[in-house]
């Protein structure tokens, strides 16, 4: 039953032209959301890619590994960025690079600059 959710979400957001996971993107999701029931399917889709794409590349996955231990996708991925917990790299690529994130950045980098 965790899969569904993903897959329903999958065609929502790309306005059906995705209609079907890799068994290996559906075997991700599935560990991802049985370790946080709490991730919502799209975004667990999107970090499935992100463990699909790091294959055997042990810093990459390890970084995913502390995103998801620390569900940085509810809150926090700004600070754990700034603390060099994750990358800016891999929450831009999970949260897709979009204006809004770009946009949240450039405010927390303020921050940073304004309490230097």
């Amino acid at each position: 039953m965790v899969i569904l959710p993903a897959l329903v979400e999958l065609l929502r957001h790309t306005q059906g032209r995705l209609r079907y996971l890799t068994k290996t993107e559906a075997e991700w999701i599935a560990r991802l959301r049985i370790a946080q029931p709490r991730l919502p399917p799209w975004d667990a889709i999107k970090v499935a890619r992100r463990y699909v794409d790091a294959g055997d590349d042990t810093e990459r996955l390890l970084e995913l590994d502390r995103y998801v231990g620390l569900a940085l996708w509810k809150s926090g991925q700004y600070e754990a960025v700034g603390e060099g917990i994750v990358s800016r790299e891999l929450v831009e690529l999970i949260e897709g690079g979009d204006q809004f994130g770009e946009t949240i950045f450039r405010f927390h980098d303020a921050l940073e600059d304004a309490g230097s």
